[in-house]
């Protein structure tokens, strides 16, 4: 059976809004330490220095503290 189109649309609620964004992280969170521990790896590396001038033309990674959720 088919499910029911998602109407895509801003949660105008910022307590709602905020809470939804910390449950979607939370669940990518567990997936990756899920993840993880069943490869039997460390978990994900990145090389690189944040140094280096990215070179794929993407925008510079800006990086949020746990307060600005």
């Amino acid at each position: 059976m088919a499910r029911k189109k998602v109407k895509l649309a801003w949660i105008e609620n910022n307590s709602t809004r905020k809470a939804s964004l910390k449950k979607k992280r939370l669940g990518l969170v567990k997936k990756v330490e899920s993840t993880t521990l069943s490869l039997g790896g460390g978990g994900p590396s990145f090389s690189g220095s944040s140094s280096a001038a990215p070179d794929h033309g993407l925008p510079p990674f800006k990086a949020f503290s746990e307060g600005q959720f």
